[in-house]
């Protein structure tokens, strides 16, 4: 059976390029194992023009990478905090309204500006700021920590700041 020719410059695969200037930055090289897995999840939603439109919820992320929420919830927060992926907005989830909340990637343009690459610019122990959501598993404040997964609790500390 002779095989179908494909058009050049054509595939018939679809891929995730992840370019090695992300893997070798010290910022990928500090993300947990389930941060590094779910990141490809979210890239694989880029298609072309739509980076500020990309489409992922905590519990669409929980399926995908066959987790809990909670640590979908906390792969996401830990990719704001280095900089890979910035929240464009906020999703909701209600009997009445639903929506994912839509990402930008720093590592592709956004709105006909270049690339961010906020990542490139991370340092150990100077996350970026990222705002805290309490999520459905919390029942107490002093909680809060468990999840963020951060030694400062509710706050991650700012660029201009270090923590000994």
């Amino acid at each position: 059976m002779p095989r179908r020719k494909i058009p050049e410059g054509r595939s018939t695969q679809s891929f995730v390029m992840l370019e090695k200037y992300l893997l070798f930055s010290p910022a990928w090289k500090s993300l947990s194992i389930a941060a590094k897995a779910a990141f490809p999840y979210l890239r694989a939603r880029f298609m072309g023009s739509n980076n500020g439109r990309i489409s992922m919820s905590v519990r669409e992320l929980a399926a995908e990478c066959a987790v809990d929420k909670n640590t979908a919830s906390r792969v996401l927060r830990e990719l704001q905090a280095k900089g890979f992926i910035k929240l464009a907005r906020r999703g909701a989830y209600s009997p009445s309204h639903r929506h994912a909340s839509e990402w930008i990637l720093t590592m592709l343009p956004y709105n006909d500006e270049l690339p961010t690459k906020d990542f490139m610019r991370w340092r150990k122990y100077n996350d970026y700021p990222v705002p805290f959501i309490q999520t459905d598993c919390m029942k107490r404040p002093d909680q809060a920590s468990e999840f963020l997964g951060s030694p400062y609790g509710n706050s991650v500390p700012s660029l201009g700041t270090r923590a000994h």
